[in-house]
């Protein structure tokens, strides 16, 4: 069996140079990571943007159309792994609200983010709050330990860098693997975690 991920993700950030990036990076490897410090970590660690809430507009003009449709698009592609993972095909229809208040087809989620303008900041809040806390009660349901497979998860991403130790980015922003990149192993971490793999035990028929 392989090593968990976030070992061999330890031994890069033991060769970063000492700061307040690779404390970051270290404190998001423990075995019990916060998803919000993880993801404080990946976003300073690539350059991705942190806005302060004081910088934020409730419009959301602060951000373009064509980067929040990427943001869109990645919820939609980790909801079709997890669909593909349950042996669940999923196809998605977009539509957006016009100017007259009816809704209109759309071609695809960039053409509804980019032909759409109101935006409602606080329930766009609730919403993701929403998402996470229902994803951690389906894991705990599931039998995943959250922090197992979230320090794996991070540790992964911490290995995309390029061969020149600068983030590689797709032309809308998406951070992409670099050639050093190891993939998580959540089987290992959950096996680590007393999870067992395989067919399901026998259920015993006798009275």
């Amino acid at each position: 069996m392989s090593e968990p991920t976030r070992l061999i993700a330890s031994r890069i950030v033991d060769n970063m140079p000492a700061g307040d990036l690779k404390r970051m990076c270290e404190t998001s490897l423990c075995m019990a990571p916060d998803i919000v410090q993880c993801v404080k970590t990946f976003h300073n660690l690539y350059g991705m943007p942190i806005l302060r809430p004081s910088e934020a507009q409730e419009d959301f003009s602060h951000i373009t159309k064509e980067r929040l449709a990427m943001r869109f698009r990645l919820i939609e592609e980790e909801y079709r792994e997890l669909c593909e993972a349950m042996d669940v095909r999923v196809d998605f229809q977009y539509s957006y609200m016009d100017e007259e208040g009816e809704w209109t087809p759309a071609d695809d989620l960039e053409d509804a983010i980019v032909n759409t303008d109101n935006r409602n900041l606080p329930e766009v809040a609730d919403a993701c709050e929403d998402l996470k806390y229902v994803i951690t009660g389906f894991e705990f349901e599931m039998g995943i330990d959250p922090h197992a497979v979230l320090a794996e998860v991070q540790a992964s991403n911490l290995t995309k860098m390029g061969e020149d130790g600068k983030p590689i980015r797709r032309e809308d922003g998406k951070i992409l693997k670099g050639p050093f990149y190891v993939q998580a192993n959540p089987e290992a971490a959950l096996r680590m975690m007393g999870m067992r793999m395989g067919p399901a035990p026998k259920l015993s028929t006798k009275s």
